[in-house]
């Protein structure tokens, strides 16, 4: 694959054994064994996604992501790849490592986070696992030295309690500007997701890697068809990336003076070293 052609990046949040609907991050497990089944049937391959630094893309290969590091990725999803022989990348929140996803709110509770055993004993032929920052929130309305922070710390703290290096990086919601992205490959990253809602590009910025966001109610063809023509609501997301600007002022404004900050940012390093 060569040129500006699609690559195609999934991205996957939650997986529930339960059929019960209702949650738009959060798929069942039989809906996402149809995905796999119809990948693998129509003869997709799979690559984790720092080979998109490494190497072009190659058409007929797909890239899974899943955000979140939620504890349904090692209870659902690794037995359904590891019988298919698939890979996938993880997106795992440093700071919540071991608690409540709170991000994800419903009605049963939110799920949680995959604890530091349950990461290290994700066999790493099949999972990469990157960082997805460090208090899951939007980094492009932080302070440079916040956002920067939070690339630093979460990449050093999976990297020593891995002992492997990570090298691939997920923006928060998506949310990302150039000072981030600056930051993101200043830290070490060598590619970086967001959402887009649409196809990657090959040979375009690996700090902006575009992503097709995976729903319920996706069946195997429907996948196929995903894969295919891309999202459909192509009207929506310019709409929404000519309003950008303003929501970021926005958010700015909601999200206010909080972070992780310079003085606080050693003592999140031993809190999480204490939950090793």
């Amino acid at each position: 694959m060569s040129g500006r052609q699609p690559v195609p990046v999934l991205m996957y949040h939650d997986v529930d054994s339960d059929t019960a609907g209702g949650d738009p991050f959060t798929i069942p497990e039989s809906e996402l064994a149809d995905h796999l089944d119809a990948l693998v049937g129509a003869g997709w391959r799979t690559e984790k996604i720092t080979a998109l630094a490494d190497k072009p893309a190659t058409e007929g290969t797909v890239y899974l992501t899943f955000d979140d590091g939620l504890t349904s990725f090692a209870r659902l999803v690794m037995p359904l790849l590891s019988q298919r022989q698939l890979s996938a990348t993880l997106f795992v929140p440093t700071g919540h490592i071991g608690e409540s996803a709170h991000w994800h709110r419903r009605e049963a509770g939110s799920p949680e986070v995959m604890g530091w055993a349950q990461l290290r004993a994700l066999d790493p032929d099949i999972v990469e696992v990157g960082s997805h920052g460090h208090s899951h929130r939007a980094l492009d309305v932080m302070s440079g030295q916040r956002s920067s922070e939070e690339a630093v710390l979460s990449r050093r703290l999976l990297e020593e309690g891995l002992g492997r290096a990570v090298t691939s990086f997920a923006y928060p919601y998506g949310y990302h500007s150039r000072a981030v992205r600056a930051e993101a490959k200043q830290a070490g990253y060598r590619v970086a997701c967001t959402v887009g809602y649409a196809f990657h590009q090959a040979g375009s910025d690996p700090f902006q890697v575009r992503r097709l966001r995976v729903g319920p109610g996706l069946s195997g063809p429907g996948v196929l068809r995903l894969l295919a023509e891309g999202q459909r609501n192509r009207g929506t997301m310019i709409a929404v990336r000519a309003a950008r600007p303003a929501w970021r002022l926005l958010r700015r404004s909601r999200q206010g003076r909080g972070g992780i900050g310079s003085p606080r940012s050693q003592r999140e390093l031993e809190h999480a070293r204490r939950k090793w």
